[in-house]
């Protein structure tokens, strides 16, 4: 976590907001490296939850920790599930290019309750050199269609916002463009996920155009609904995103960054 915080001081970055997949084991010792330095910046811990058809439709949780008993279950049943797809994942991979893959991180994960997912498996892709890129991995082997892609059974999209509900936390769409939905479609499902509980919408996110954002933006303020935006960035050099990096047009960022703590605040009320 020391390393993450040094990117975001070396771009200047005043909130930081750590969303990981399906876990909250990094928002402790973030928190504590912040604590630790002496630089002045502001932590949102989140989470990103995967959830329904194939898990392609992901939720922020903004406010999250890891005493939110209803978060936690859900996320370990999950894990569970994430480990085994990933085994089979692996198994099927050094069918398809002769390589043997290490399997050894998955057992320190059941074992330590971590959180595992596609994107070890492309970065070992990476390290052999059986692709060059994280992107490759998934266009090539890993992503949906892909020959070596393995569904994995996840909660409903609306069975995710109640839980973060349930829990104190603030439910916004991640990234609505890669939902593959557009248009009149994308905001029917934004209204009925706004009747299930949604808080927000990610306006400002690596897949969204300027014209995207402020579509998305222009969306959020007719519902209500809070504004979000963020880069997306995974630590990966091969990635296209970088920390503190959003598409432009976001004036209104401090603003809808203290609107969000305000809900987060009122949330956990």
């Amino acid at each position: 976590m020391d390393e993450i915080l040094a990117l975001a001081i070396s771009r200047g970055m005043r909130v930081i907001t750590l969303s990981d997949h399906d876990t909250t084991d990094g928002l402790e010792p973030l928190s504590d490296a912040i604590k630790n330095s002496a630089y002045d910046i502001r932590l949102i811990p989140a989470i990103e939850m995967s959830s329904g058809p194939n898990g392609l439709t992901h939720i922020l949780g903004y406010g999250a920790s890891a005493s939110s008993k209803p978060l936690q279950a859900q996320l370990t049943a999950l894990r569970r599930k994430r480990v085994e797809r990933t085994r089979k994942t692996i198994e099927i991979l050094n069918r398809l290019t002769g390589e043997t893959l290490s399997e050894a991180f998955l057992d320190r994960a059941d074992e330590q309750d971590h959180t595992v997912g596609r994107l070890h498996v492309a970065r070992q892709l990476v390290a052999r050199q059986i692709v060059g890129t994280v992107e490759e991995a998934f266009s090539k082997y890993i992503g949906l269609g892909k020959p070596a892609f393995i569904p994995l059974e996840h909660i409903s999209t609306e069975d995710a916002i109640g839980t973060l509900r349930e829990s104190g936390i603030v439910p916004v769409l991640a990234h609505p463009i890669r939902t593959g939905l557009r248009g009149e479609e994308l905001e029917t499902f934004i209204i009925h996920l706004k009747g299930a509980g949604l808080m927000g919408v990610e306006a400002f996110h690596p897949s969204a155009s300027n014209e995207d954002a402020k579509w998305l933006y222009t969306l959020a303020r007719k519902y209500g609904l809070l504004v979000t935006g963020g880069s997306d960035f995974h630590g990966d050099r091969s990635m296209r995103t970088t920390i503190g990096e959003y598409p432009s047009g976001w004036t209104t960022w401090q603003q809808d960054t203290n609107d969000l703590q305000s809900a987060i605040n009122q949330a956990d009320t």
